[in-house]
């Protein structure tokens, strides 16, 4: 988690503290924080008051919101999405969309960029448990070098294992359990999380990869919830040299989700 949703979050918990609804955000330019405020609906007794217009209040007359980005630890509301587009924002970033879903798609289709990051790290501990490759391309020593007391000599094949990487638990405490919520609260090192391989061999398709990922679950349980045809251990099976789901794994569509809008505008 970045500095500027930690300035947010804090925000979030002064308002828990004063014993209102705990939600913070932030307003970024240039990358400086010029506004940050919480909710205090409870507080002041103010419906409006929501934490993105406290945000802004606190901000002020800024001439221009041209490179500004709108941090919130919950995804805007109808409300607060309206004074984003109103204002010119570009961006918004939220730390999550699971309590409440929001007005993201209005703000989509306004030209906002919006960022869930819930839904990231939902990708990211999917990739960590299941790497697409168990290993990535091996590296060839060309000078001697020592690596944790082993002397190694030019010409030495090494080959880094993804899968034993992410299963460390002391870098990924119980790490056969599925918690998103572990990439919410660090942020791990290239040498620590790499579905996609490292340094100057990662895989070219990475950011693709994510942005692919993201949009399609994020379409698909907009529209409908799923269910595994049975519970049995799903096991992933080689397909080259990448690993997948098995190809006879199958899900049924247990109820459709109406949409009032186009999912993707």
């Amino acid at each position: 988690m970045d500095e500027y949703m930690m300035s947010a979050l804090a925000q979030a918990k002064q308002g828990l503290i004063e014993g209102g609804i705990p939600i913070g955000s932030v307003l970024v330019k240039d990358g400086v924080i010029i506004g940050q405020g919480h909710n205090k609906r409870v507080q002041d007794g103010d419906p409006v008051t929501h934490a993105e217009i406290d945000c802004l209040r606190n901000a002020g007359r800024i001439g221009t919101y041209q490179g500004t980005t709108l941090y919130s630890t919950l995804m805007p509301c109808y409300l607060c999405a309206g004074a984003v587009v109103q204002f010119g924002i570009k961006k918004v970033i939220a730390g999550e969309s699971q309590t409440f879903p929001g007005a993201e798609d209005f703000m989509k289709s306004h030209g906002v960029e919006v960022i869930d990051l819930y839904l990231n790290a939902v990708c990211c501990e999917t990739l960590r448990i299941y790497p697409i490759a168990i290993t990535p391309f091996p590296r060839v020593v060309k000078v001697p070098m020592e690596i944790m007391g082993y002397q190694l000599e030019p010409g030495t094949l090494l080959l880094v294992s993804t899968y034993l990487t992410h299963q460390r638990e002391d870098i990924y405490p119980e790490p056969k359990k599925f918690k998103p919520e572990r990439f919410l609260e660090r942020q791990f090192s290239p040498y620590e999380y790499l579905p996609f391989g490292g340094s100057n061999r990662r895989c070219i398709g990475a950011a693709f990869a994510m942005f692919e990922m993201k949009l399609a679950l994020a379409t698909i349980l907009q529209s409908c919830d799923l269910q595994l045809v049975n519970t049995r251990p799903i096991k992933p099976t080689r397909r080259g040299l990448t690993v997948a789901p098995p190809a006879n794994m199958q899900m049924v569509v247990t109820e459709l989700k109406k949409q009032e809008q186009p999912i993707l505008v």
